[in-house]
């Protein structure tokens, strides 16, 4: 896959994500939510477990 087609895929997938409008919001101390929040993020828009777990600790912020 080229680079530019890898763009394209990734701003998609944040556009749909900011149609969506879902939000993190909820009564909570933090509007990000914990660890668990954005690994369930990053899973239902399509990331493994493996690719999840590659991700250095703190750097997932479930924005995708």
């Amino acid at each position: 896959m080229r680079e530019d087609e890898t763009k394209k895929i990734v701003r998609d997938g944040y556009a749909k994500i900011a149609r969506e409008g879902s939000c993190c919001c909820q009564p909570a101390t933090s509007c990000c939510g914990g660890t668990d929040l954005a690994q369930d993020i990053s899973k239902k828009i399509g990331y493994t477990d493996e690719e999840i777990g590659a991700v250095p600790e703190g750097a997932n912020l479930g924005l995708g």
